[in-house]
Order: C-alpha cells, then structure tokens, then sequence
C-alpha cells in the first residue's frame, strides 16, 4: 500500500486495527467505529456549511445557475480569492506588526473582486471561507453547464 503523507499516531492506529479486525473485541471495534463517525462529522460539518451558504445565495440573493451562467469572466472564482484572502488575512494575528492594516488588506482585495465595493461584505473568518466555497461551488457548477453544451465558449451564456 502506498500512502501518499505520513499518517499521524491516530490515523496509524486505525490503520493497523483494522488491518487486525479479526483480533479486536467488541468495545474496540465500537470505539474505531466512533472515531471514524468522529472525523467524518468534522468534514462534512464545513461542507455544510458551504453548502447551506450555496443555498442563501441561490434563495436570498437570487444567484441561480441562469444568473451564474452570466458570469464568464471569472467573477465567481475571484469572487472566492476575494473572500478566501481576507479570510487569511483574519488569520494572521499580529498583521498590525507587519503592517497589515485593514485598508491595506482591502486594497489588496480590491482587484480581485469582482463587482461593486459596496458589495464586498465580509463577516469573519469562518464565514468568508463558508461564502469563498459557495462561490467555488457555483463557478464549478457553471463551468460543467458550459461543458454540458458541448463548447468551451462561455459566449453562448444567456
């Protein structure tokens, strides 16, 4: 078996339990089943919420495939690097230090986003990453719609 990065002590645990099925009793199997259950929650939870944001646009904002498919420049992908950079920026706790002031974060934002200024609303962290995902979402959603109509000519776009 070839594993492409080094397991850690938990994962290596797993691994070579499983690899023991036969051996384990009842209170393991049911303890790896847990961890298992565990670490499945923990991805899917920020998928979630990617996809619940995915949601709000298309219900609250109106942002369905027709009006996505007009979007052919690239504006939902820089609209993701918008949200995603500013979360990054959230992350660096003593950005002041090295001089990262806030105007300075959103001049830096200013050329990928895509549309007005007034637009940009970013809330935390969490939230901008859950909105760049929803715009990954949609962008990747699009761009099989186009590949669906058999062209790689966005032009076609209603």
């Amino acid at each position: 078996m070839t594993i492409s990065k080094p397991m850690t002590d938990e994962e290596l645990a797993v691994f070579e339990a499983c690899a023991d099925i036969d051996s384990l009793t009842h209170d393991q199997v049911i303890s790896l089943i847990d961890e298992v259950l565990r670490m499945r929650a923990l991805l899917i939870d920020g998928v979630l919420e990617i996809a619940e944001e995915r949601q709000r646009q298309i219900t609250v904002k109106g942002y369905t495939a027709e009006h996505d498919d007009t979007h052919v420049d690239g504006e939902l992908a820089r609209a993701a690097i918008a949200y995603s950079t500013h979360s990054l920026y959230g992350c660096l706790q003593e950005r002041e230090q090295f001089g990262f002031s806030e105007a300075l974060i959103l001049d830096t934002i200013a050329p990928w986003w895509p549309w007005r200024d007034d637009e940009f609303k970013p809330l935390d962290q969490a939230a901008d990453l859950q909105r760049a995902g929803a715009f990954i979402a949609a962008e990747i959603a699009r761009l099989k719609r186009r590949n669906n109509r058999g062209t790689d000519d966005d032009s076609t776009a209603d």
